[in-house]
């Protein structure tokens, strides 16, 4: 009974104030426009929206801990070119709405494309590079919001921003593909760039699991707070870069850019993806693969 008086109270606006009016109304048009945004750009896997302060907020909401497929990278293909066509936008804040941030590939997925051509495997895993190549080309500040796990491909995307903030209690981190006989080929560039080749044949050769503490120490992540103060530590972020020139925040992203790895360059990207392209079709993949796949169907059932 209470909620539904909530809905409908907050279905009217306020009868007094024109600070209340104004609030409300600015709410109304908020939400408005974050689905028109999801709706214009036909999004299934991803609530995108910009506020009026050209804050965009990415939040991922895909099947099986956002895990990466076709469908959850050209969206998030699209919603970065839509970023890059808009001159407002300040910030970039990229979030899960699962327990996950993201799980990794999607082995349904990369088994489905192990069956296909080499030509037809190359062109699907591109979406993988195309999408970790515009998150960290976009020449405003990005960030990643973790209060889960992040495996795998799902590294990618995190490490592909400028800034990564995770809860105390619930991040985690790993490579796991070495067991599945694969290597994290098309992320490797932006997670090197992170933490170093050392650090990273590490995690990549062990496939061990990182808490949040031990991540930062490897320059992994940059904040660790407790999870119930992510959102007001996000809010202080989007605030500084609010405050400062838009045009010198713009440049030093371009100029940072300039100095990252040589290997984050074309033609490396292009030789990952058909590695990986090549890898998923050997018999080490294939029969890691076929035992996940049976292990998740036998715990599905």
């Amino acid at each position: 009974m209470c909620a539904n008086m909530q809905r409908q109270s907050d279905s009217r606006p306020p009868r007094f104030g024109i600070g209340k009016i104004r609030d409300w109304f600015q709410r109304k048009l908020h939400a408005t426009d974050e689905l028109a945004l999801t709706a214009s750009l036909m999004l299934n896997c991803i609530k995108y929206d910009v506020s009026e302060r050209g804050i965009a907020r990415i939040a991922l909401e895909a099947p099986r801990a956002n895990a990466l497929n076709c469908e959850l990278l050209k969206e998030l293909i699209a919603v970065l070119k839509d970023i890059q066509e808009r001159s407002n936008v300040r910030a970039i804040v990229i979030e899960s709405h699962e327990k996950a941030f993201c799980s990794g590939a999607d082995i349904n997925w990369l088994w489905a494309l192990s069956k296909l051509t080499k030509r037809e495997r190359i062109k699907q895993l591109s979406l993988i590079d195309t999408c970790l190549h515009a998150l960290h080309s976009l020449p405003i500040p990005s960030m990643a919001i973790v209060d889960g796990a992040v495996k795998g491909g799902g590294m990618g995307p995190m490490a592909a921003c400028d800034i990564v903030i995770v809860s105390e209690e619930n991040a985690s981190f790993q490579l796991p593909e070495v067991k599945l006989g694969l290597f994290p080929w098309i992320i490797s560039p932006y997670v090197i760039a992170r933490i170093g080749s050392a650090a990273f044949k590490r995690l990549a050769q062990t496939g061990e699991k990182l808490d949040a503490k031990t991540a930062q120490e490897l320059g992994l992540v940059d904040v660790v707070v407790s999870s119930d103060k992510l959102p007001s530590t996000v809010d202080e972020y989007t605030a500084r870069f609010e405050s400062n020139s838009p045009g010198a925040v713009r440049a030093i992203a371009g100029l940072t850019r300039r100095y990252d790895l040589p290997a984050i360059n074309k033609r490396e990207r292009r030789k990952n993806v058909r590695l990986l392209a090549e890898a998923i079709a050997g018999a080490d993949a294939q029969n890691a693969m076929r035992k996940f796949l049976e292990r998740q169907k036998s715990s599905e059932s």
